[in-house]
């Protein structure tokens, strides 16, 4: 019998397939948002992550019951202890693997 993958190892395995970084090892992942996807809100969502507001994008709205289409926010740090946000999507109708949207290379503090 084979385990069931939770949704942060799709989510890893999403992130490490990206080549536009040079990523290859992911450590301290972490969920700083889960939401209902409001498309329109989306713009305003990328900037916070651009400028890596997480206290912000943690108090954003969670739109509860307001559609079926979700938005998780991830941050993380990569072997070189550089750190990352990415926004991930999924839907009720999406049967395949959850979808990396945006990856953001945060500014060292």
């Amino acid at each position: 019998m084979t385990k069931k993958r939770t949704f942060e190892e799709y989510v890893t395995e999403t992130i490490s397939s990206n080549k536009t970084f040079n990523i290859r090892q992911i450590k301290d992942l972490q969920n700083i948002k889960a939401m209902v996807l409001l498309r329109d809100q989306y713009p305003h969502i990328i900037e916070l992550v651009k400028s890596g507001q997480i206290d912000l994008i943690k108090k954003l709205d969670n739109n509860e019951n307001k559609g079926s289409e979700y938005l998780d926010i991830y941050i993380f740090n990569d072997q070189d202890n550089q750190k990352y946000i990415v926004t991930v999507y999924d839907s009720d109708e999406l049967w395949q693997n959850p979808q990396l949207w945006d990856i953001f290379k945060l500014k060292e503090e």
